[in-house]
């Protein structure tokens, strides 16, 4: 601690003498553009757009930036820094009808907001504290710019309001009424007190732009610096001595004394536009910038210097919004990762989620029409298949030959994704979906398959749930059909065997299920659910989750997979970091680069919540679940060797099928089933229909 308080007292020092010599280099108040300003060069750590149009109005403060849009009732939106989300939070600021929200300000960890009441033609000043609203002042609503959204409102530490018009900046002392009105050129962009507790702003007029002190009787010009900036953007840096902005091109590094032009940085370069506000940390240099995505919706960029320039080509990684969720940290700091160190491209988040219901249409369209995203993640689509057979995908066969991961791989599980001939999918990560047996059963599974589960549903006479505590017929449906679906669809040749007996025999054991009077299991303990059922379905985010079972199955119980004529199968489900090529991608080769950066070990083991797709990562990590504890009852236990040994041997030579049914296929089957449910078909006629439309969608 005490050498970090030195090395800090350090930087302090070193700044004040550096900026010592650049207020000596200084030569007047008016200055021309420096030619010779360092040129800093900056680089993408991350970058992802919100689920919200661009603001007409956003200010940062130390831990959050508040943004506004110009749509009538939108609430303030807050964005936390950490964790990184793309979700932002709502504050509502409405009391009455007739409302409207015009602007807002920060103060000393203080939210302010400025709202019109047209009955009265007033403007009302509220802050925000302790999760409600107060009022703070009443002005008349006397000029109209004042009525503008996102047109300027600043609160300076006596809590005197200051509102913005054309050319003018008008001060409201502790009366309510104008005490002072400020004549300043140009357009007012921004305001900052300095380290004397005196409020300025700085303004941009055509190719000028300049610092004015609003302390006196009348507005001081500090400097004036010779830049065009039709667009000007404040960026908080908390160090008073260092004003940050942004042009539509280019951040300003500008010495708040003297206006020298300090550095400069192409924005252009860093992958950020229109930038509406951010935070500069002069310690770490480095930037937090929010903007302006391709399709109009917020977004943020992290930055942070690169030791020399250079011009990096962008890939866009596509979404429908798995980025945000419950493993969004593991793809984030994936993409952040490979945009600090890889030194030809980095990486932007197009959310096709921001579309709402009509995101995988835009997706799709995009694919179609040539201008998909180089990357793809695929845990949200829902289909697999159609996205091969149509050509967007890239086949992955080929860079997995040349990569030094391939011997690593486990291809017992990934290979359950080849199709059409190739692999046009990365799982660097997955989980895993097993069955339990209720422990009175276990010693009679001699062969685990179709007919062994049949024998033990007639041998239970239904006194007991077939699969955990699941009464419905087309629930049932879904989950055996999801587990055993390679029995009926085979994705190589394109072909379906729905008219097989086994799948007519499954329709009647789902039918009946959903006809039996089962007890209301709503007041149950998870301990009588799987007391009360002949299976139970286990769900394997990680290995540690095999001990959540311990206490009704006991230790080193075994697992199995969902029945098929021939044997069984384990369930595997993508997780948010799966993701393709997109074919038509002008930089496979980059996105190849982010793709089997996830194959590293840092990330293969890094990721939370999912099992690792390389076998040598797997080892580790089941060494390092092993010291995983858990209570069951009043016992703390732990992975022991023999049940890590359980779950790496289904991994390594189990039969796997994927953890989704294609969704077309699903809709299928449960609009016919539903017929057979309900007595208006038989099971043959409801077999066969499935057979003939499937098969069509499969050579569509």
């Amino acid at each position: 601690m005490q050498i970090e308080k030195a090395l800090t007292r350090r930087f302090y020092m070193i700044a004040v003498v550096l900026l010592y010599l650049a207020f000596l280099s200084a030569c007047g108040r008016n200055r021309e553009t420096d030619a010779e300003a360092e040129r800093k060069n900056y680089g993408l750590d991350f970058m992802q757009s919100y689920a919200m149009p661009a603001p007409e109005q956003l200010l940062c403060g130390p831990e959050c930036a508040w943004a506004i849009t110009g749509a009538k009732g939108d609430p303030i939106y807050r964005l936390d820094y950490v964790p990184e989300t793309a979700d932002a939070d709502r504050i509502e600021w409405k009391q009455a009808e007739g409302e409207s929200l015009l602007g807002i300000a920060w103060r000393d960890g203080i939210l302010y907001a400025e709202v019109y009441k047209e009955e009265d033609n007033m403007l009302e000043i509220r802050k925000y504290t302790g999760g409600i609203w107060l009022k703070t002042a009443s002005l008349e609503a006397a000029v109209g710019d004042w009525q503008i959204v996102g047109g300027g409102l600043y609160v300076d530490g006596e809590e005197n309001i200051y509102l913005v018009s054309q050319g003018k900046v008008t001060r409201f002392g502790a009366d309510d009424l104008p005490d002072q009105e400020y004549s300043v050129g140009g357009k007012v962009c921004f305001f900052r007190e300095n380290s004397q507790g005196g409020v300025e702003c700085v303004t941009a007029a055509q190719d000028k732009i300049a610092l004015y002190s609003l302390t006196g009787s009348e507005a001081e010009k500090r400097w004036e610096l010779t830049i065009p900036a039709p667009r000007l953007a404040g960026i908080a840096s908390f160090e008073d001595s260092i004003l940050c902005l942004a042009t539509e091109e280019e951040l300003l590094f500008i010495e708040s004394e003297t206006g020298g032009l300090l550095a400069r940085s192409s924005l252009l370069a860093c992958g950020i536009a229109s930038v509406r506000g951010g935070v500069f940390n002069p310690q770490t240099d480095s930037l937090r910038l929010y903007g302006t995505d391709g399709e109009g919706y917020l977004c943020c960029g992290l930055l942070s210097t690169r030791d020399a320039e250079q011009q990096r080509t962008e890939l866009v990684y596509g979404t429908l919004g798995a980025y945000n969720g419950g493993e969004a940290h593991n793809v984030e700091t994936a993409i952040m990762d490979f945009n600090r160190n890889n030194r030809e491209y980095y990486i932007t988040v197009r959310n096709y989620g921001n579309y709402g219901e009509n995101g995988l249409q835009r997706l799709q369209a995009d694919m179609a029409g040539g201008k998909g995203p180089d990357i793809i993640e695929m845990y949200s689509l829902g289909a697999y298949e159609p996205y091969v057979y149509n050509g967007y995908l890239e086949d992955l066969t080929p860079y997995l030959e040349q990569s030094p991961y391939r011997d690593d791989i486990l291809w017992n599980v990934l290979d359950i994704y080849r199709s059409d001939g190739g692999l046009y999918l990365m799982m660097p990560h997955f989980s895993l979906e097993a069955l339990v047996i209720h422990p009175e059963y276990q010693g009679e599974i001699r062969e685990w398959n179709m007919e062994a589960f049949m024998g033990l549903v007639e041998k239970n006479q239904w006194q007991r749930f077939l699969l955990g505590g699941n009464d419905d017929a087309e629930i049932l449906l879904w989950y055996m059909l999801s587990g055993k679906q390679s029995e009926f669809i085979d994705w190589e040749r394109r072909e379906a065997d729905f008219v097989s007996e086994g799948f007519v025999e499954l329709l009647a054991l789902c039918r009946e299920n959903g006809e039996r009077q089962w007890p209301d299991t709503s007041g149950w303990t998870f301990e009588e659910m799987q007391e009360n059922a002949i299976c139970g379905v286990t769900f394997f985010p990680d290995f540690s989750s095999y001990l959540t079972l311990a206490g009704a199955y006991g230790r080193e119980y075994p697992l199995y997979g969902y029945p098929t004529a021939t044997g069984q199968e384990y369930r595997v489900g993508l997780r948010n970091d799966s993701c393709a090529i997109y074919a038509g991608s002008r930089h496979k080769e980059g996105a190849w680069a982010y793709v089997e950066s996830l194959l590293e070990e840092k990330y293969q083991l890094g990721a939370q919540g999912c099992i690792p797709i390389r076998a040598s990562a797997l080892e580790k990590y089941g060494e390092e679940q092993k010291k995983t504890e858990w209570k069951t009852g009043d016992e703390i236990i732990s992975l022991t060797d023999a049940e890590v040994d359980i779950i790496k041997e289904i991994l390594y030579r189990g039969n796997m099928a994927r953890g989704y049914l294609d969704t077309n296929i699903l809709n299928i089957v449960q609009e016919e089933a539903a017929a057979y449910f309900a007595g208006d078909k038989s099971a043959e006629e409801t077999a066969g229909v499935i057979q003939s439309r499937v098969l069509i969608y499969l050579n569509e």
